[in-house]
């Protein structure tokens, strides 16, 4: 938070590999998130890496706490991206991407 408070930094991009699996990977990630936005007061930019395979509820999380995600379309492949419901119903990242 030095870095912020100095003006170094106004933003910052988290990201992991799958420790465990996908849903204690992502729910780390926001863990993270959330400490920023709560304890800290941080209101610059978070982007978060949607990790491949996580629930709809963690995704759905870091959509509440990030100002931007991502995910890694070469890694799923379609027919995965097809079985995440959040993100292939209310996205429209399939229109988009393929």
């Amino acid at each position: 938070m030095e870095y912020v408070r100095r003006k170094k930094v106004f933003g910052l991009f988290l990201s992991s590999g799958v420790i465990g699996n996908p849903d204690y990977t992502m729910d780390s990630i926001n863990a993270v998130a959330r400490v920023l936005r709560s304890k800290h007061k941080f209101k610059g930019y978070i982007h978060l890496k949607v990790i491949p395979g996580a629930s709809d509820a963690a995704i759905e999380d870091a959509f509440s706490l990030a100002s931007a995600v991502s995910l890694n379309i070469e890694t799923p492949g379609k027919d995965r991206f097809k079985r995440n419901r959040y993100l292939y119903v209310n996205t429209g990242f399939i229109k988009q991407i393929i």
